[in-house]
C-alpha cells in the first residue's frame, strides 16, 4: 500500500466513523500483524465467564 493509499484510507475511516458514530476519531494506521490478534478477545471472554 502506497503512502497516498494509506492517507486516503485513514481519511475515509475517520469520515465513516464521524458519520456513523457522531464523534471524531484520530485513526492511526499500524503495520500489518503488529497488534496481537486474539489475546485481548480471549481475556474479555474469560472475564465475562467469571461474573
Amino acid at each position: 500500500m502506497t503512502e497516498e493509499e494509506k492517507i486516503s484510507l485513514k481519511k475515509e475511516l475517520e469520515f465513516v466513523l464521524r458519520a456513523k458514530l457522531f464523534f471524531t476519531a484520530d485513526v492511526q494506521l499500524v503495520p500489518e500483524e503488529s497488534l496481537p490478534r486474539f489475546e485481548i478477545k480471549a481475556e474479555l471472554t474469560e472475564d465475562l465467564y467469571k461474573k
